[in-house]
């Protein structure tokens, strides 16, 4: 009874510490912690890369808004296409 006990606590006690984490466990915050210092890196190469956070966000926006075109070129196609085929 008394291993019992002991595991429950020990039970309890990991749930209470992922509730604190936001419900993730150890494994999972550490492997998130990794994963956001990793991005957190990448970015700063890009930053260092491009020459500086305005660059990098300036070719972002023109990314953007080359896939923003590219979709509405496809979205008037298709249109094209559906009332071409309706005639």
């Amino acid at each position: 009874m008394a291993s019992l006990d002991a595991q429950r606590s020990q039970t309890e006690q990991a749930r209470g510490e992922a509730g604190r984490r936001g419900g993730l466990s150890a494994a999972q915050e550490a492997k998130k912690r990794k994963l956001d210092e990793r991005k957190a890196l990448i970015e700063a190469k890009r930053v260092k890369l491009l020459g500086g956070t305005k660059e990098v966000e300036r070719l972002r926006a023109e990314k953007r808004a080359a896939e923003a075109e590219t979709f509405l070129r496809g979205l008037e196609n298709e249109w094209d296409s559906a009332q071409n085929g309706a005639t």
